[in-house]
């Protein structure tokens, strides 16, 4: 896994005021989780470069003043309803040695062989949920979808990831399907669409 890095300084106060005045100058009040949680705060424009790489499930090197730097990763964050500027971040520390749950984009791979002949290619899983040491989580999953049919579908079980990782969603989830059409059902069916379809007056 790529590892970013991202600076941050400890804070000593989480009053209201306070953490107000930092998002106005453009900074974002934080808590590390790890051996030993500890407050600080980043940069706005800093953080949202690294969460556009590293998403939640890429480890983030934070180096933290006053303290050594410490490997995390984004646990959650906060954004404003009206502004949609994130207002606050929790990061894990990653222990060595310990796994870590996660969710992994899933990347769909092709074109369906059902999609050429007019189905309809419906991606269910977005996100899949493993259980992994830290560096062994991949950044995506992809998911080749080239031989799919219509009425063709691809579980979480026909995955194959590394034997390290632990796959925590159902096995009979859903991942991609390929859907007849309407227009498909209906030729199936021998009835003409609706534009087609002859009108009788009496």
């Amino acid at each position: 896994m790529e590892e970013l890095k991202l600076k941050a300084d400890q804070r000593e106060k989480s009053t209201k005021g306070f953490l107000h005045q930092l998002r106005r100058d453009g900074k974002i009040p934080a808590i590390c989780y790890g051996k030993g949680n500890i407050n600080v705060v980043v940069d706005r424009k800093d953080f949202e470069k690294v969460l556009l790489k590293a998403g939640q499930h890429i480890i983030i090197d934070l180096s933290i003043s006053k303290d050594k730097s410490r490997p995390v990763l984004v646990k959650s964050y906060q954004i404003a309803p009206i502004q949609k500027t994130i207002t606050h971040i929790d990061f894990l520390e990653v222990i060595k040695d310990k796994p870590i749950k996660a969710q992994v984009p899933i990347k769909l791979v092709g074109q369906a062989a059902g999609s050429k002949l007019g189905g309809v290619l419906e991606h269910k899983l977005h996100k899949l949920s493993v259980k992994a040491l830290a560096e062994t989580i991949p950044e995506w999953v992809e998911v080749d979808v080239t031989k799919l049919n219509v009425g063709d579908s691809l579980y979480v079980e026909n995955l194959s990831l590394d034997k390290n990782i632990i796959i925590l969603a159902k096995p009979r989830q859903a991942i991609v399907a390929v859907a007849a059409s309407r227009t498909t059902k209906m030729a199936e069916e021998g009835e003409k669409p609706e534009e087609e379809q002859e009108t009788t007056t009496s």
